[in-house]
């Protein structure tokens, strides 16, 4: 009797432990893959997979507390900056400037969002003020504009697309290059140029 009991507790106690192994197990290896989708490759930084996981949890809490979110977007455009090694060099200057509550990610190409959370208007200049200072090189500086919102309309979305709205208007308008081509113009059977019109 004391001989199957015995098997019997080792039995439940075994898997116990595999079922603990299990789920240990499948942590590890869960972690891993949400790391995978969560980091940029090329600077280790979050994607924009992960700032959007991050950033619902502190866009709660400011809309609970009705308190600030400062977002900067920073677009670089000069092809000598886009390269995997500059692109990381800039990020590790990038992470070494914010606030250890701020998120930074990079979106797609040259294009970093960073998510200041409790910042006000004034600390998003500031913090924009102090990355420009960092990341500025060979006089070619990305293009740099945050945005404040605050209450019940407060997404990632709306956040980014405020600072959208600021880089367009940043931006140099391009005037479309129109190149007059003297032509003839035939009237009549006769050919006059336009100069003669």
């Amino acid at each position: 009797m004391i001989a199957r009991s015995t098997l019997i507790f080792e039995v439940v106690a075994g898997l116990a432990v595999v079922a603990l192994l299990a789920r240990a197990l499948r942590a590890r290896l869960g972690a891993g893959w949400v790391t995978l989708e969560m980091t940029d490759p090329a600077t280790r930084m979050f994607n924009q997979h992960g700032l959007r996981f991050l950033a619902m949890g502190e866009m709660r809490r400011s809309v609970k507390r009705n308190a600030p979110c400062s977002g900067m977007l920073m677009e670089i455009d000069h092809q000598a900056l886009l390269d995997e090694e500059a692109m990381y060099t800039m990020a590790q200057a990038l992470n070494r400037t914010l606030r250890a509550s701020d998120v930074a990610a990079r979106l797609e190409g040259g294009r970093f969002f960073v998510l200041l959370p409790g910042a006000d208007e004034f600390a998003a200049e500031v913090a924009m003020e102090r990355v420009r200072g960092v990341i500025d090189r060979d006089g070619e500086s990305p293009l740099i504009a945050c945005a404040t919102l605050r209450g019940d309309g407060l997404t990632i979305d709306t956040l980014v697309s405020a600072c959208e709205q600021k880089i367009r208007r940043m931006r140099p308008v391009r005037q479309p290059q129109i190149e007059l081509v003297p032509h003839q113009v035939e009237m009549g059977g006769a050919q006059v140029q336009p100069s003669n019109v």
